[in-house]
């Protein structure tokens, strides 16, 4: 195709390889590679060629966009990478985005094409043209796009693109400078890369604390199901197991105090309405929440699921108001009844009224 193209313009104008080398400021070898199908020129020189010859750059592919159309090409993109066949020269690609490069359609598809084949090759210079195709992609963005991609897809694309890389400063401040939420997990490995390997930590412990609170606040909610729906037994496996959970990641446990607070709370209740001895959940209630309440002026924080810190002392009070708004919620349950006097002997009050 190009090759042979090259070969019939330069016989048609009669000048050597040498002589058209010169015009195009390359050599000779480059200009013979051409025209034996053994390279091909890059987008620059295709202009060049294209400039000299009085021809189009789809005349030199041997492609004529016009004809047979962006859908096709996108088709032959899709083909490509679903048989894992990576046969459109990087060069036609060039040339198509060029000649297209406010499709962002187009862009879609070209970049996962490139991802792809970097995969198969990895080749770095892909991903270079990678980039800056994502960048492209953020200038020309649609929100009604055929794959529903966002600008946070985008932009936590080319951090990856950054990733494979190794350019893991660059990976960190990308995120930072485009408020890029939800990467922590990025930026450890990251810092580990970079040999911050306290930064890390503290990053991923971060990560591991979120991880293990919204899994709590999971069970919690499942908790509140079953309560409701009088599903006593499990409700009472369901704490058991968490407040165990919570426990064994040691030293995290005092960040998840009110959790166990609270899980203890129902744990009685379950262990009341079962028959069984609840006085080892009763004291553990009552310790905590007076060793807190005469620790007025503790400095400890209790670390909230919402990102939060607070008082020991209000702490208290806001269990307080939670496992007395909890017992009323419960009202036509069969265990409210026990939640109610187990609440009441905590807090010495009467009736379910609070103080």
């Amino acid at each position: 195709m190009t090759n042979n193209k090259i070969f019939e313009l330069r016989k048609t104008k009669n000048i050597s390889q040498e002589e058209l080398a010169k015009v195009l400021n390359t050599s000779r070898q480059a200009i013979s590679k051409w025209e034996r199908g053994e390279a091909y020129p890059d987008l620059d020189k295709l202009k060049d060629l294209a400039t000299y010859f009085d021809v189009s750059i789809d005349y030199l592919l041997g492609y004529d966009i016009a004809s047979v159309g962006l859908n096709n090409f996108i088709k032959r993109l899709k083909e490509c990478v679903s048989s894992k066949s990576f046969d459109i020269s990087i060069d036609e690609i060039k040339m198509i985005v060029y000649k297209n490069n406010n499709n962002f359609n187009l862009l879609i598809y070209v970049v996962n094409y490139l991802l792809e084949n970097w995969k198969a090759t990895k080749d770095v210079d892909i991903i270079d043209l990678s980039i800056s195709y994502l960048e492209r992609m953020i200038l020309t963005f649609r929100e009604d796009n055929i794959e529903k991609i966002s600008i946070k897809d985008i932009k936590k694309t080319i951090c990856d693109c950054y990733f494979i890389k190794k350019k893991y400063d660059l990976v960190k401040e990308y995120i930072k400078n485009n408020d890029l939420v939800d990467m922590d997990e990025y930026l450890a490995d990251c810092d580990y890369y970079l040999g911050n390997y306290e930064s890390a930590m503290k990053t991923i412990s971060n990560v591991f604390l979120e991880s293990i609170i919204k899994l709590i606040n999971s069970n919690v909610t499942q908790l509140k199901l079953l309560l409701k729906t009088n599903k006593i037994i499990e409700a009472y496996d369901l704490t058991k197991w968490s407040i165990s959970f919570i426990k064994s990641i040691g030293k995290n446990e005092d960040l998840l105090l009110d959790e166990i607070y609270v899980l203890t709370f129902a744990k009685a209740a379950c262990e009341k309405n079962l028959g069984l001895d609840y006085s080892e959940s009763l004291l553990f209630l009552k310790n905590n929440y007076d060793i807190n309440l005469k620790n007025k002026n503790n400095s400890v924080e209790i670390k909230f699921y919402y990102k939060e810190k607070v008082n020991v002392l209000t702490l208290i009070t806001d269990i307080k108001k939670e496992l007395y708004d909890e017992s009323m919620f419960l009202k036509d349950s069969i265990i409210h009844k026990d939640m109610i006097d187990i609440y009441n002997e905590l807090y010495g009050e009467k009736d379910g009224r609070r103080d």
